[in-house]
């Protein structure tokens, strides 16, 4: 997400703050850390309440905070799953602003098939449009997941080869993964104690950090 320093709401904006009362926001003690959180979407949280008692620091979540950035739905490719309810659209390029029809997806790919050709999700994110101008994506879910259950290089010995996980190579994009839904199966469990990658998804892709798909549930 962007970072636009005139939604920073502060201690003069509390009438403002609190209409996103119950809502998603992003918070910081500083201006830098908050713009780390919103431009790699991390640690977005629910606004408790908003304290006017509290003079410098009002925005409440379990604790005191001096900013906060309100979170927009954010968007993101259809993922491989959905793919078939694209099957029948038009859809347009806004480069050429062409049209097709987008005529089958087949189970498992990350493209859709038309006239064209094959054109993958993540191009019709960035370079397509409905007729009606509106983006063809899926709005990101909210998610929370039980922190306990991520599986580390040191305790991969509890992975299950064949199973389910998202995968990551820090928290930041593990948890993103997670918003997005993308999860893959593991297939191989490096036993090597010196790999610090050791959770395996093909030959040439491994990660450090994997979270079981049931350790996460989707949030209202």
């Amino acid at each position: 997400m962007e970072f636009d320093l005139k939604k920073v709401l502060t201690m003069k904006d509390v009438a403002e703050a609190k209409k996103l009362v119950g809502k998603r926001v992003f918070r910081a003690d500083c201006i830098r850390d908050l713009l780390i959180s919103v431009t790699n979407d991390l640690r977005e949280v629910n606004l408790e309440s908003v304290r006017e008692e509290m003079d410098d620091c009002p925005f409440y979540d379990g604790h005191y905070w001096r900013y906060i950035y309100p979170a927009e739905k954010e968007l993101v490719p259809y993922p491989v799953e959905r793919l078939d309810e694209l099957v029948g659209k038009v859809v347009r390029s806004k480069v050429s602003g062409n049209v097709y029809l987008l005529r089958c997806h087949l189970k498992g790919e990350e493209y859709v098939g038309c006239d064209g050709g094959e054109i993958y999700s993540e191009r019709l994110f960035r370079e397509f449009e409905f007729l009606d101008g509106s983006p063809i994506g899926v709005e990101v879910q909210r998610m929370k997941y039980d922190k306990s259950r991520v599986i580390t290089p040191f305790n991969r010995e509890t992975a299950v080869v064949g199973k389910e996980y998202y995968f990551g190579d820090c928290q930041g994009n593990l948890e993103k993964r997670i918003r997005m839904g993308r999860s893959m199966t593991l297939r191989k469990v490096s036993d090597h104690s010196g790999d610090m990658h050791p959770f395996k998804v093909t030959d040439l892709l491994d990660f450090i950090f994997i979270l079981p798909v049931d350790a996460v549930e989707v949030q209202e």
